[in-house]
């Protein structure tokens, strides 16, 4: 990978003056948002749409680890490119021709600090990027291409905010959740929802879990809700307990500001997947709303090393026949679930792929206190399962021999199983996943949610029935069905007279004349 100069980034800017808007990106560091701002932006600097020169910002931890892989792949294929560092400020030409990606120091926060801190030490240390940002954002405003807009995902709108006070132009948010997740978020910061409500419901243990709650409210846009739906963090321990207020205050208080302060929402999703949950935001909002997915894209921004031969031992399993199991990159499943999959596969010969790290999320290259699977497991299964560390999970969704996904449902992972049409087993950690287990249970129809004991652990034979029900039987079939519906839906949303092709028409629209009118 070739670094450039910062001269060498204005030049390239410059080069663009007469018809791109120059933007400054800033994700929230974790896998799925990096992901998703980064296919924002090739979205927003390729055709059709075609009309931005990026500036793409991450922290050195993230940057220095997508390098690193990069190196290693290129090493792997041949030989690695030279990678300059440029000091506090490392600006690297990225293969896309009209995005350039920056990285700031975060002393605070390293990359395995990000997956072992608790959500609100890493709010904490983002913030602290502030000044930093401030700085890069003020030299970049006296290039002969200044940056015009912000785009920065939602998530980090309150910690890194003090970067952007000192200068008006447009200020662009990224939600990488449902639309349904947001509105249900602004009837708790609007206090049509009490928050106070919302947080003894998560913490009463005697109200059933399939209980639908807030029957006396009005909530437009949204399905019924049972408990179990709320966003939440599962409470098996005092110290989890303290985690809910914090997230949701924060939560709250980056809508209010971006309601005050904001200038657009741009959610990852479309129309034609959540109607309603759309039409209520652009009712309620006192700013424009936007679907902008299924965002996809051909760039890689993996933090871990992708399995690539599970592919090709993809192609040996019969047609639909693979169970594809994964976590996410965040929170992962606890030892006794673990278990619990491993037991439900072997039972029932089942074909499968795991993503399944066995060390912690962030240390990939040293051995953790997690045990691993059983030292017998892979001799067990043999050819008819595979385990790998992570995979390339929108090609292994894509291929013919999956035929379910065990997920997690975070919303990239969702919005990868209805881009591929297929149907899910549903087993939600933490949060907005929740949430989006339901839409694809109650709304969508094209899953399946597993039952949990008092730990929160779905059993053995819980799964094998799940498994039976999507591999071998008739309601598998009505479920894929409506997973392909889904799947139809959003290949038409992106082209010329989509939703999300019109949508983001508009956005570019609005924020052309916005800046027009400061030059």
């Amino acid at each position: 990978m070739q670094a450039a100069s910062c001269t060498e980034v204005e030049k390239m800017a410059s080069s663009t003056r007469d018809s791109r808007i120059h933007a400054l990106a800033f994700p929230l560091p974790t896998q799925s948002r990096l992901n998703a701002l980064s296919y924002l932006c090739e979205t927003l600097t390729t055709a059709p749409h075609d009309a931005f020169f990026v500036t793409f910002l991450n922290i050195n931890a993230i940057q220095d680890r997508i390098v690193s892989l990069k190196e290693q792949l290129s090493c792997s294929s041949g030989g690695a490119d030279d990678v300059v560092d440029e000091g506090s400020c490392e600006i690297i030409r990225s293969v896309e021709r009209y995005i350039c990606r920056a990285s700031l120091p975060l002393p605070a926060l390293d990359f395995k600090g990000l997956f072992n801190s608790t959500v609100q030490n890493v709010m904490g240390a983002i913030g602290s990027a502030a000044p930093s940002v401030r700085e890069l954002l003020q030299k970049m405003r006296q290039q002969t291409n200044p940056v015009q807009c912000i785009i920065s995902d939602i998530c980090v709108f309150r910690p890194i905010m003090k970067a952007f006070e000192t200068v008006d132009i447009p200020r662009v948010w990224l939600c990488n959740s449902s639309a349904s997740f947001l509105l249900f978020f602004h009837y708790v910061q609007e206090g049509i929802l009490p928050l106070q409500e919302v947080m003894e419901l998560n913490k009463n243990k005697r109200i059933p879990d399939t209980d639908i709650v807030f029957k006396e409210y009005v909530l437009s846009g949204l399905p019924s809700l049972a408990k179990v739906d709320l966003p939440h963090t599962p409470s098996l321990d005092e110290d989890s307990d303290n985690e809910d207020p914090f997230i949701y205050n924060i939560l709250i208080d980056n809508l209010r500001s971006t309601k005050e302060n904001g200038d657009c929402i741009l959610i990852n999703s479309f129309e034609d997947l959540e109607p309603e949950a759309f039409g209520a935001l652009r009712n309620l909002l006192s700013i424009p709303v936007y679907g902008v997915g299924p965002l996809q894209g051909i760039s890689s921004s993996s933090l871990w090393k992708e399995d690539e031969e599970c592919l090709q031992w993809l192609d040996r399993q019969p047609s639909r026949s693979v169970v594809y199991i994964s976590s996410g990159s965040l929170k992962l499943h606890s030892d006794e679930q673990v278990k619990e999959i491993g037991g439900a596969v072997l039972a029932d010969n089942r074909h499968f792929l795991w993503s399944y790290r066995s060390e912690s999320a962030a240390d990939h290259d040293s051995a953790s206190a997690r045990p691993s699977l059983p030292m017998d497991f892979l001799t067990r299964t043999g050819d008819r399962g595979r385990v790998v560390e992570w995979a390339p999970q929108s090609r292994v969704l894509s291929h013919p021999s999956v035929g379910a996904f065990l997920t997690h449902c975070g919303w990239s992972s969702t919005m990868e199983a209805v881009t591929n049409g297929i149907p899910l087993i549903c087993l939600p950690i933490f949060y907005d996943q929740f949430m989006d287990a339901k839409l694809a249970v109650d709304v969508w129809k094209m899953a399946l949610r597993l039952a949990t004991n008092s730990r929160g652990v779905a059993e053995k034979e819980e799964l094998r029935r799940a498994f039976s029900r999507l591999i071998d039987s008739d309601e598998g079939e009505k479920l894929r069905a409506n997973a392909r519906t889904f799947q139809q839906r959003s290949q038409r949303a992106p082209l010329p007279g989509g939703t999300t092709y019109n949508d983001i028409q508009s956005f570019m629209k609005g924020l052309s004349q916005f800046v027009s009118q400061q030059v």
